[in-house]
């Protein structure tokens, strides 16, 4: 008996090996370009390129509906593995296998790991004005959909109207009437399609709305042209299935057409012009009021606002505005060395900007030097 148990042991060594030595090659978790930390097994999932796909898709949801902007990381145990989570979306869980390819205890792993997602959760929300811009995202021509069917389309009209409304406000107005956004938005993917007798909906505050309310005004102009749609259908989305609210079937109305998203600003490299940003103004601070491509037609001004660094003695700087093929605003400036400054734009008949699509045309010692596109749009 002896003999058959120590043939038994052999037979399993030489059977087992091959499976240690196509042991699960590491992967990298990557996020805003960087590396957040490196995993060594597939955990539950079936490899562990499969378990890094989740994360990704986590971090996807994450940026989507999460505060990231300044996030507020929780780090806990569930079922025994160290777990890290932004708000209610659980980002990552640290394995026994992760912790021994590292060389260290689960814990301090999963500390590592929160402290560069709480680095890097910022660097991957969509551009902000004068904040976070990431060059290597590329943003298609043609705005993303919104993933919901023809008859939820009106609803995502709607949605985006509360969006571009929110843009609009400043600051301190957006702090008064959040709460209302937020109940409308709720009310309306609630009653969506269920009459007049509808009841009203159970809840007026959602964190999930209360993010993309804040994500839709921190992006830029062309990003938010490009992806309103989709951040309406989320949204949409995301509150029906937390609410489980059951879609009406009364008629569909009729759907909006958005216009052509603006093209983003355009700078050439090598010029003195480090910043160039349009907007209606300056505060206290001299800070510009209102940037961004879009601009109501009865807005008093419309400022260019340029930052200029290493200037030679008299560089010569154009600014152009056109309304098409016709110039209706033109100067030029003699600058040198480090300056800001900013050039109006006033309204040439009337009280009114006339609406369509312009271009601020830049130039420097006679020499194009940047682009950016703008639009007046009728007062609503």
């Amino acid at each position: 008996m002896r003999g058959w148990t120590l043939l038994t042991c052999i037979a399993t060594v030489f059977v087992m090996s091959p499976v240690v030595a196509q042991a699960a090659q590491p992967v990298n978790i990557v996020l805003a370009n960087k590396v957040v930390g490196r995993i060594y097994t597939g955990g539950q999932y079936s490899s562990v390129s499969a378990r890094e796909g989740k994360i990704s898709q986590r971090f996807v949801q994450a940026i989507s509906y999460e505060e990231c902007v300044n996030p507020q990381l929780s780090m806990v145990m569930v079922n025994g593995r160290w777990t890290i989570s932004v708000g209610s979306t659980m980002l990552m869980q640290v394995y026994p296998e992760d912790a021994r390819g590292a060389g260290v205890d689960p814990k301090t792993l999963a500390t590592q790991w929160k402290n560069r997602l709480a680095y890097l959760l910022p660097r991957a929300v969509s551009p902000i004005r004068g904040g976070i811009d990431d060059p290597t995202i590329v943003l298609p021509d043609e705005p993303k959909p919104s993933g919901l069917g023809p008859e939820d389309e009106p609803l995502v009209t709607r949605i985006v109207g509360i969006f571009d409304r929110a843009r609009k406000l400043s600051d301190e107005e957006y702090t008064l009437t959040t709460g209302g956004l937020q109940a409308s938005i709720l009310s309306m993917i609630w009653g969506y399609r269920k009459g007049s007798d509808c009841p009203p909906p159970p809840v007026s505050h959602d964190t999930s709305v209360k993010n993309v309310l804040k994500l839709v005004r921190l992006v830029d102009e062309h990003r938010y042209h490009i992806e309103r749609l989709m951040y309406a259908g989320k949204t949409i989305q995301r509150v029906r299935k937390k609410y489980h609210i059951i879609p009406g079937t009364g008629p569909v109305g009729p759907v909006q057409a958005y216009p052509t998203p603006l093209p983003p600003p355009q700078i050439s490299a090598g010029t003195p012009i480090a910043k160039a940003m349009l907007g209606t103004g300056l505060d206290a601070n001299n800070k510009l009021v209102n940037p961004g491509q879009r601009f109501p037609a009865n807005t008093a001004q419309i400022m260019l606002y340029l930052e200029i660094k290493g200037a030679p003695n008299n560089t010569i700087v154009g600014v152009s505005f056109h309304l098409g093929e016709e110039v209706v605003g033109r100067s030029r400036i003699r600058v040198s060395g480090d300056r800001p400054f900013a050039v109006n734009f006033y309204p040439q008949t009337a009280d009114t900007f006339t609406p369509g699509d312009y271009e601020c045309r830049l130039s420097v010692n006679d020499q194009p030097a940047g682009v950016i596109p703008f639009r007046v749009v009728s007062p609503q």
